[in-house]
């Protein structure tokens, strides 16, 4: 007869506590490092997007400006054109905005300028809207993005303004900003 107590341990099968919580952390540590990785590449995509939307902002609006100078600078100097807006005559910082519903007001066609509130802060918060593209207001279907964007002017002479144009945004709590600074000349393109 077999005596069951005389069975060596070393015949017995199986995993001791230990041993588990050994590959348990194995596994951990070898998951933890992907997912790492993974989220930082999210972060850094987001970032690259949120840049490349800014660029985008800031040079449509340099193309809005340059536009307008070109549509008007048969009929008036850079002066009447933009001595209105410049940082030197209290202008502070503006928005400006295509205005197709708009074709006949006072700026020479399809654009709207408007001063940035206080309200707004420092610069001109931008909305989406499925219709109507990157807007000011925030009108009905209209979602507010991080994204706020402002130009202003600079006189150099009588014929050469310095345009700046500043999109800004926060990703978390590190402020970003992208800006666009060009010459505008009293020569159209």
């Amino acid at each position: 007869m077999i005596n069951i107590m005389n069975i060596s341990r070393t015949a017995q099968k199986g995993f001791t506590i230990v041993e588990t919580l050994v590959a348990i952390t194995i596994l951990m540590i070898a998951i933890a490092g992907p997912l790492t990785i993974a989220s930082q590449a999210l972060h850094a995509a987001q970032d690259a997007k949120n840049q490349m939307i800014a660029s985008n902002l800031a040079q449509e609006s340099v193309e809005e400006i340059r536009n307008f100078k070109d549509n008007n600078i048969a009929t008036q100097t850079l002066v009447q054109l933009f001595n209105h807006y410049t940082t030197a005559n209290g202008g502070g910082l503006w928005y400006v905005e295509t205005d197709v519903s708009n074709s006949g007001n006072s700026n020479g066609g399809y654009y709207s300028f408007g001063a940035c509130s206080s309200t707004q802060g420092a610069l001109c918060r931008l909305y989406l809207n499925p219709d109507q593209g990157y807007i000011y207001e925030n009108t009905s279907g209209s979602v507010a993005t991080p994204f706020y964007r402002s130009f202003s002017f600079l006189p150099v002479n009588d014929n050469e303004y310095l345009l700046t144009v500043t999109v800004s945004w926060t990703t978390g709590t590190v402020p970003n900003q992208v800006q666009i600074v060009d010459l505008l000349s009293a020569v159209s393109r």
